[in-house]
């Protein structure tokens, strides 16, 4: 799985800057499956989430302010 996983990451890196895929994705799901094996993948993964979970928060919060 490492194999995939870091295969996904550096794939998803790379489209980041290239228009070949969605990038944010696969690097998001390449540290995904690296946290399956990894402690410090794990400890990246688990900040991504809670970085995604506080910019969904705030995303919703300013939808709410302009249906006003």
């Amino acid at each position: 799985m490492a194999v995939v996983g870091s295969s996904l990451t550096i794939f998803g890196i790379v489209s980041l800057f290239l228009p070949l895929a969605p990038g944010l994705p696969l690097v998001v799901l390449g540290v995904a499956i690296l946290a399956t094996e990894f402690a410090w993948a794990e400890i990246v993964f688990s900040r991504l989430k809670k970085e995604t979970d506080k910019f969904t928060a705030q995303a919703k919060r300013v939808i709410k302010r302009k249906k006003k």
